[in-house]
Protein backbone atom coordinates (compact mmCIF):
# COMPACT_ATOMS: atom_id res chain seq x y z
CA UNK A 1 0.00 0.00 0.00
CA UNK A 2 2.61 2.54 1.07
CA UNK A 3 5.97 2.44 -0.67
CA UNK A 4 9.00 3.18 1.47
CA UNK A 5 10.10 5.51 -1.35
CA UNK A 6 6.93 7.55 -1.04
CA UNK A 7 7.15 11.07 0.40
CA UNK A 8 3.40 11.44 0.90
CA UNK A 9 1.32 9.46 3.40
CA UNK A 10 -2.42 9.66 2.90
CA UNK A 11 -4.87 8.49 5.52
CA UNK A 12 -8.63 8.36 5.22
CA UNK A 13 -10.39 11.51 6.38
CA UNK A 14 -12.08 11.19 9.75
CA UNK A 15 -14.84 13.66 8.98
CA UNK A 16 -17.24 10.93 7.82
CA UNK A 17 -16.81 8.74 10.93
CA UNK A 18 -16.94 11.80 13.19
CA UNK A 19 -20.23 12.83 11.60
CA UNK A 20 -21.62 9.32 12.09
CA UNK A 21 -20.64 9.28 15.76
CA UNK A 22 -22.14 12.75 16.23
CA UNK A 23 -25.49 11.40 15.03
CA UNK A 24 -25.19 8.33 17.27
CA UNK A 25 -24.32 10.51 20.27
CA UNK A 26 -27.41 12.64 19.64
CA UNK A 27 -28.56 14.87 22.50
CA UNK A 28 -26.52 13.29 25.29
CA UNK A 29 -24.77 16.57 26.07
CA UNK A 30 -21.11 16.88 27.01
CA UNK A 31 -19.11 13.71 27.46
CA UNK A 32 -17.91 14.93 30.85
CA UNK A 33 -21.41 15.40 32.26
CA UNK A 34 -22.57 12.13 30.72
CA UNK A 35 -19.58 10.24 32.13
CA UNK A 36 -19.79 11.71 35.64
CA UNK A 37 -23.53 11.03 35.85
CA UNK A 38 -23.68 7.55 34.31
CA UNK A 39 -20.40 5.62 34.53
CA UNK A 40 -20.19 3.84 37.90
CA UNK A 41 -17.00 3.58 39.89
CA UNK A 42 -18.36 0.52 41.68
CA UNK A 43 -17.75 -2.91 40.08
CA UNK A 44 -21.35 -3.53 38.98
CA UNK A 45 -23.08 -5.04 35.95
CA UNK A 46 -23.45 -2.29 33.34
CA UNK A 47 -25.65 -4.15 30.84
CA UNK A 48 -29.02 -2.57 31.59
CA UNK A 49 -27.61 0.94 31.88
CA UNK A 50 -25.61 0.57 28.67
CA UNK A 51 -28.71 -0.51 26.76
CA UNK A 52 -30.91 2.22 28.24
CA UNK A 53 -28.39 4.95 27.44
CA UNK A 54 -27.68 3.74 23.90
CA UNK A 55 -24.00 3.10 24.62
CA UNK A 56 -24.14 -0.32 22.95
CA UNK A 57 -25.06 1.39 19.68
CA UNK A 58 -21.85 3.43 19.85
CA UNK A 59 -19.30 1.05 21.37
CA UNK A 60 -19.89 -1.86 19.01
CA UNK A 61 -16.74 -3.94 19.47
CA UNK A 62 -17.19 -7.55 20.55
CA UNK A 63 -14.54 -6.76 23.18
CA UNK A 64 -17.00 -4.57 25.12
CA UNK A 65 -18.08 -6.57 28.18
CA UNK A 66 -20.84 -4.93 30.20
CA UNK A 67 -21.30 -7.88 32.56
CA UNK A 68 -18.91 -8.47 35.44
CA UNK A 69 -16.44 -11.24 34.68
CA UNK A 70 -14.59 -11.54 37.91
CA UNK A 71 -13.29 -8.00 38.52
CA UNK A 72 -13.42 -7.05 34.82
CA UNK A 73 -15.90 -5.25 32.61
CA UNK A 74 -16.01 -2.23 30.31
CA UNK A 75 -15.46 0.17 33.23
CA UNK A 76 -12.38 -1.60 34.60
CA UNK A 77 -9.90 1.03 33.41
CA UNK A 78 -11.96 3.79 35.04
CA UNK A 79 -11.96 1.93 38.37
CA UNK A 80 -8.25 1.40 38.15
CA UNK A 81 -7.49 5.09 37.76
CA UNK A 82 -8.17 5.32 41.50
CA UNK A 83 -5.23 3.11 42.49
CA UNK A 84 -1.50 3.43 41.91
CA UNK A 85 -0.51 2.17 38.44
CA UNK A 86 1.99 -0.67 38.48
CA UNK A 87 4.34 1.02 35.99
CA UNK A 88 3.90 4.74 36.59
CA UNK A 89 6.31 7.06 34.78
CA UNK A 90 4.74 10.55 34.66
CA UNK A 91 1.84 12.50 36.14
CA UNK A 92 0.19 15.84 36.60
CA UNK A 93 -2.67 16.93 38.85
CA UNK A 94 -5.36 15.09 36.88
CA UNK A 95 -3.63 12.50 34.68
CA UNK A 96 -1.27 9.53 34.94
CA UNK A 97 1.12 8.22 32.28
CA UNK A 98 1.93 4.55 32.64
CA UNK A 99 2.96 1.49 30.73
CA UNK A 100 -0.04 -0.82 30.21
CA UNK A 101 0.08 -4.36 31.47
CA UNK A 102 -0.47 -7.37 29.21
CA UNK A 103 1.92 -7.10 26.27
CA UNK A 104 2.83 -3.46 25.63
CA UNK A 105 3.79 -2.70 22.04
CA UNK A 106 2.19 -5.88 20.70
CA UNK A 107 0.52 -4.08 17.79
CA UNK A 108 3.83 -2.75 16.49
CA UNK A 109 4.44 -6.25 15.11
CA UNK A 110 6.99 -8.98 15.63
CA UNK A 111 10.62 -7.94 15.80
CA UNK A 112 9.98 -4.26 16.43
CA UNK A 113 12.59 -2.72 18.72
CA UNK A 114 10.35 0.08 20.07
CA UNK A 115 7.75 -2.03 21.93
CA UNK A 116 8.95 -0.88 25.34
CA UNK A 117 8.15 2.71 24.35
CA UNK A 118 4.39 1.97 24.54
CA UNK A 119 2.84 4.24 27.17
CA UNK A 120 -0.74 5.25 27.98
CA UNK A 121 -2.28 8.34 29.59
CA UNK A 122 -5.52 8.23 31.59
CA UNK A 123 -7.61 10.75 33.51
CA UNK A 124 -7.47 10.21 37.27
CA UNK A 125 -8.85 13.52 38.59
CA UNK A 126 -12.41 13.94 39.87
CA UNK A 127 -12.90 17.61 38.95
CA UNK A 128 -11.67 17.87 35.38
CA UNK A 129 -12.97 17.03 31.90
CA UNK A 130 -13.33 13.30 31.27
CA UNK A 131 -14.31 11.59 28.03
CA UNK A 132 -15.37 8.21 26.72
CA UNK A 133 -13.72 8.50 23.31
CA UNK A 134 -12.28 11.30 21.19
CA UNK A 135 -14.24 10.15 18.11
CA UNK A 136 -17.41 11.33 19.87
CA UNK A 137 -18.44 15.01 20.01
CA UNK A 138 -16.32 17.05 22.41
CA UNK A 139 -16.60 20.49 24.00
CA UNK A 140 -13.87 23.13 23.88
CA UNK A 141 -12.86 22.20 27.43
CA UNK A 142 -12.69 18.50 26.53
CA UNK A 143 -10.62 19.30 23.45
CA UNK A 144 -8.22 21.33 25.58
CA UNK A 145 -7.92 18.42 28.01
CA UNK A 146 -7.21 16.01 25.14
CA UNK A 147 -4.44 18.32 23.92
CA UNK A 148 -3.11 18.37 27.49
CA UNK A 149 -3.09 14.56 27.68
CA UNK A 150 -1.49 14.31 24.23
CA UNK A 151 1.25 16.72 25.32
CA UNK A 152 1.72 14.99 28.69
CA UNK A 153 2.26 11.68 26.91
CA UNK A 154 4.88 13.24 24.66
CA UNK A 155 6.52 14.84 27.70
CA UNK A 156 6.67 11.41 29.36
CA UNK A 157 8.33 9.87 26.31
CA UNK A 158 10.76 12.80 26.24
CA UNK A 159 11.53 12.34 29.95
CA UNK A 160 12.40 8.69 29.28
CA UNK A 161 14.58 9.66 26.32
CA UNK A 162 16.45 12.16 28.47
CA UNK A 163 16.20 9.98 31.60
CA UNK A 164 14.93 12.82 33.75
CA UNK A 165 15.13 12.34 37.51
CA UNK A 166 12.00 11.22 39.34
CA UNK A 167 11.77 14.71 40.83
CA UNK A 168 10.78 16.09 37.39
CA UNK A 169 8.15 13.44 36.60
CA UNK A 170 5.22 14.50 38.77
CA UNK A 171 3.95 14.32 42.33
CA UNK A 172 2.38 10.87 42.11
CA UNK A 173 5.57 9.42 40.63
CA UNK A 174 7.55 10.98 43.47
CA UNK A 175 5.11 9.56 46.04
CA UNK A 176 5.27 6.04 44.59
CA UNK A 177 9.05 6.17 44.38
CA UNK A 178 9.29 7.28 48.00
CA UNK A 179 7.06 4.37 49.01
CA UNK A 180 9.45 2.00 47.21
CA UNK A 181 12.50 3.49 48.91
CA UNK A 182 13.79 5.25 45.77
CA UNK A 183 15.45 8.67 45.85
CA UNK A 184 14.03 11.52 43.79
CA UNK A 185 17.40 11.76 42.04
CA UNK A 186 16.95 8.30 40.49
CA UNK A 187 16.44 8.41 36.72
CA UNK A 188 12.95 7.62 35.46
CA UNK A 189 14.35 4.74 33.37
CA UNK A 190 15.86 3.18 36.47
CA UNK A 191 12.58 3.64 38.34
CA UNK A 192 10.65 2.04 35.47
CA UNK A 193 12.99 -0.94 35.61
CA UNK A 194 12.69 -1.09 39.41
CA UNK A 195 8.88 -1.26 39.18
CA UNK A 196 8.94 -4.04 36.57
CA UNK A 197 11.58 -6.07 38.39
CA UNK A 198 9.44 -5.99 41.56
CA UNK A 199 6.68 -8.07 39.92
CA UNK A 200 6.33 -11.59 41.28
CA UNK A 201 6.13 -14.63 38.96
CA UNK A 202 2.49 -15.00 40.00
CA UNK A 203 1.78 -11.41 38.96
CA UNK A 204 3.57 -11.80 35.62
CA UNK A 205 1.74 -15.03 34.78
CA UNK A 206 -1.67 -13.97 36.09
CA UNK A 207 -4.41 -11.82 34.57
CA UNK A 208 -3.72 -9.52 32.87
CA UNK A 209 -0.08 -10.45 33.46
CA UNK A 210 2.87 -8.65 31.91
CA UNK A 211 5.39 -9.35 29.16
CA UNK A 212 8.34 -7.17 28.22
CA UNK A 213 9.42 -8.27 24.75
CA UNK A 214 12.75 -7.41 23.17
CA UNK A 215 13.47 -7.17 19.44
CA UNK A 216 13.71 -10.99 19.23
CA UNK A 217 10.26 -11.30 20.85
CA UNK A 218 11.82 -12.81 23.97
CA UNK A 219 10.03 -11.94 27.19
CA UNK A 220 12.57 -10.57 29.67
CA UNK A 221 10.11 -9.45 32.36
CA UNK A 222 11.41 -12.18 34.70
CA UNK A 223 15.03 -11.26 34.07
CA UNK A 224 17.18 -9.17 36.37
CA UNK A 225 16.63 -5.48 36.93
CA UNK A 226 19.87 -4.88 35.05
CA UNK A 227 18.59 -6.73 31.97
CA UNK A 228 15.26 -4.91 32.11
CA UNK A 229 17.04 -1.57 32.35
CA UNK A 230 19.22 -2.59 29.44
CA UNK A 231 16.17 -3.01 27.20
CA UNK A 232 14.68 0.27 28.42
CA UNK A 233 17.98 2.03 27.66
CA UNK A 234 18.20 0.44 24.21
CA UNK A 235 14.65 1.56 23.43
CA UNK A 236 14.88 5.12 24.61
CA UNK A 237 18.41 5.67 23.26
CA UNK A 238 17.18 5.00 19.71
CA UNK A 239 17.81 7.87 17.33
CA UNK A 240 15.63 8.92 14.43
CA UNK A 241 12.34 8.31 16.24
CA UNK A 242 9.34 10.55 16.85
CA UNK A 243 6.55 10.44 19.42
CA UNK A 244 3.08 9.63 18.06
CA UNK A 245 -0.22 9.32 19.94
CA UNK A 246 -3.27 7.18 19.11
CA UNK A 247 -6.64 6.06 20.42
CA UNK A 248 -8.84 3.09 19.61
CA UNK A 249 -12.21 4.11 18.18
CA UNK A 250 -15.57 3.07 19.70
CA UNK A 251 -15.75 0.21 17.19
CA UNK A 252 -12.47 -1.25 18.41
CA UNK A 253 -12.25 -0.44 22.10
CA UNK A 254 -13.29 -2.47 25.14
CA UNK A 255 -13.27 0.37 27.67
CA UNK A 256 -15.55 3.36 28.20
CA UNK A 257 -12.84 5.65 29.58
CA UNK A 258 -10.70 7.40 27.01
CA UNK A 259 -7.07 6.30 27.14
CA UNK A 260 -4.49 7.66 24.70
CA UNK A 261 -1.62 5.42 23.62
CA UNK A 262 1.84 6.74 22.78
CA UNK A 263 4.78 5.20 20.93
CA UNK A 264 8.17 6.22 19.61
CA UNK A 265 8.12 5.40 15.89
CA UNK A 266 10.83 5.63 13.22
CA UNK A 267 10.96 9.21 12.02
CA UNK A 268 11.53 8.53 8.34
CA UNK A 269 9.13 5.62 7.86
CA UNK A 270 6.11 6.32 10.08
CA UNK A 271 3.77 5.06 7.35
CA UNK A 272 4.97 1.50 7.94
CA UNK A 273 3.72 1.74 11.50
CA UNK A 274 0.52 3.46 10.45
CA UNK A 275 -0.16 0.32 8.41
CA UNK A 276 0.59 -1.94 11.38
CA UNK A 277 -1.40 0.18 13.83
CA UNK A 278 -4.14 1.18 11.41
CA UNK A 279 -6.43 -1.76 12.12
CA UNK A 280 -6.54 -0.92 15.82
CA UNK A 281 -5.63 2.73 16.28
CA UNK A 282 -6.51 6.25 15.11
CA UNK A 283 -3.96 9.07 15.20
CA UNK A 284 -4.84 11.72 17.78
CA UNK A 285 -3.31 14.39 15.57
CA UNK A 286 -5.62 13.37 12.72
CA UNK A 287 -8.60 13.73 15.07
CA UNK A 288 -7.40 17.20 16.04
CA UNK A 289 -7.07 18.17 12.38
CA UNK A 290 -10.50 16.84 11.44
CA UNK A 291 -12.11 18.64 14.41
CA UNK A 292 -10.16 21.84 13.83
CA UNK A 293 -8.51 21.66 17.25
CA UNK A 294 -5.40 23.80 17.60
CA UNK A 295 -2.34 22.00 18.95
CA UNK A 296 1.45 22.18 18.77
CA UNK A 297 2.20 19.92 15.83
CA UNK A 298 5.40 17.90 15.94
CA UNK A 299 5.80 18.49 12.19
CA UNK A 300 4.38 22.00 11.95
CA UNK A 301 2.71 22.56 8.62
CA UNK A 302 3.26 19.05 7.32
CA UNK A 303 -0.28 17.75 7.86
CA UNK A 304 -3.31 19.15 6.11
CA UNK A 305 -6.64 18.06 4.76
CA UNK A 306 -6.49 17.71 0.99
CA UNK A 307 -9.13 18.79 -1.50
CA UNK A 308 -10.50 15.24 -1.68
CA UNK A 309 -11.05 15.17 2.11
CA UNK A 310 -8.05 12.95 2.87
CA UNK A 311 -5.42 13.71 5.48
CA UNK A 312 -2.04 14.24 3.85
CA UNK A 313 1.18 13.85 5.84
CA UNK A 314 4.03 15.42 3.92
CA UNK A 315 7.57 14.33 4.75
CA UNK A 316 10.03 17.18 4.43
CA UNK A 317 13.42 16.69 2.84
CA UNK A 318 15.05 18.45 5.78
CA UNK A 319 13.83 17.26 9.17
CA UNK A 320 14.01 19.22 12.45
CA UNK A 321 16.06 17.84 15.32
CA UNK A 322 14.65 15.13 17.57
CA UNK A 323 14.16 17.63 20.39
CA UNK A 324 12.29 19.98 18.07
CA UNK A 325 10.17 17.10 16.76
CA UNK A 326 9.11 16.02 20.25
CA UNK A 327 9.37 19.13 22.42
CA UNK A 328 8.54 21.80 19.87
CA UNK A 329 11.78 23.55 20.89
CA UNK A 330 15.48 23.34 20.18
CA UNK A 331 16.40 24.07 23.77
CA UNK A 332 16.65 21.88 26.85
CA UNK A 333 13.37 22.82 28.56
CA UNK A 334 11.92 20.30 30.98
CA UNK A 335 8.83 19.26 30.44
CA UNK A 336 -8.09 -2.64 26.19
CA UNK A 337 -8.30 -4.64 24.58
CA UNK A 338 -9.86 -7.13 26.99
CA UNK A 339 -7.87 -7.89 30.06
CA UNK A 340 -4.53 -7.15 28.46
CA UNK A 341 -5.25 -3.41 28.45
CA UNK A 342 -5.79 -3.09 32.19
CA UNK A 343 -3.88 -0.31 33.85
CA UNK A 344 -2.82 -2.07 36.99
CA UNK A 345 -3.39 -4.97 39.31
CA UNK A 346 -2.42 -2.89 42.30
CA UNK A 347 -4.74 -2.70 45.29
CA UNK A 348 -2.99 0.21 47.00
CA UNK A 349 -5.45 3.09 46.98
CA UNK A 350 -4.19 6.67 46.80
CA UNK A 351 -5.66 10.14 46.59
CA UNK A 352 -6.32 11.27 43.05
CA UNK A 353 -5.26 14.82 43.86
Amino acid sequence: MFSQKSTVLEKQSLKGPLSTYKKLWGEKGSQTTFFRENIPLEPVDFTETSTRLGIKEIFTSEKVCTQMRGSFNCNMVYRQTKVVPDILVYSDENHDVLQPLGEPGRDLGGGDKMKASHLMVVTSGDNCPITLNEMLPTTAEENADTVMRHNLLISALTALQKNHPISKCGARVIAKAKGMGCLETMGIREFMARQISSFSPEFLEGTPGYKLLNEDNTDIAQSTEKDILGLINTTFNQEGVVARTFIQGPDNCSQLLSHIHGFLLPQETPFVHYCLLGDNYISVEDIFIAKGVKFAKEDEGEKEEGEDGRIVDRVKEKRPSLCEMICGSSGDEDEDEGLTRQLTASVQEVSVF
